[in-house]
C-alpha cells in the first residue's frame, strides 16, 4: 500500500511540473491578449447579428406561411362554391 501511494505521489508531482511548465512555455503577449479579446468582441458582434437576421428570416418565413395557408383555405372555398353551382340546376 505505501508503495503505491508513493508510486502515485511522484506520478502526481510529475504531472503537475509538467502541466505548470506547458502553461508557462506557452503564455501569450500582453498585445496577443488584446488582439483576441478584439477578435472576441468582433465575432460577438457578428453573431448578434447573425442572430438578428435569422430570427426577421423566421418572422418573415411565419408570415408567408400564413399567407400560403390562407390562400389554400380561400381556394378551398373557392371550389366548394363552383361544385354547389354546378349542383344548383
Amino acid at each position: 500500500m505505501i508503495r503505491r501511494s508513493r508510486w502515485i505521489g511522484r506520478a502526481l508531482a510529475v504531472t503537475a511540473a509538467g502541466i505548470t511548465v506547458g502553461l508557462l512555455g506557452t503564455g501569450a503577449s500582453a498585445p496577443e491578449i488584446g488582439n483576441d479579446v478584439q477578435e472576441l468582441r468582433q465575432d460577438r458582434r457578428e453573431i448578434r447579428q447573425d442572430t438578428r437576421e435569422i430570427r426577421g428570416d423566421r418572422r418573415e418565413l411565419r408570415s408567408d406561411t400564413r399567407e400560403i395557408h390562407r390562400d389554400r383555405r380561400e381556394l378551398r372555398g373557392d371550389y366548394q362554391d363552383r361544385r354547389e353551382d354546378r349542383r344548383q340546376p
